[in-house]
């Protein structure tokens, strides 16, 4: 996951473990409670996965941190 402020570069967020992936694949989100005693209720507004490219044009490894 990258994050940055408004005005600002994108940033990684946390650790990342590589993993190559292939054609086709799906991605989500998803909000745990680490409680199985309690219910979490989670609103993601203003997402997007984009393909990122670098100055040179060619595609960027996009990087992810799972858990």
């Amino acid at each position: 996951m990258s994050f940055a402020t408004a005005g600002e570069a994108l940033h990684l967020s946390g650790g990342a473990v590589r993993i190559e992936f292939t054609e086709p694949f799906y991605a989500g989100l998803a909000v745990c409670a680490h409680n199985n005693n309690n219910i979490e209720m989670a609103v993601f507004s203003n997402v997007e996965i984009t393909s990122l490219q670098t100055p040179t044009g060619e595609p960027v490894k996009v990087e992810s941190t799972l858990q």
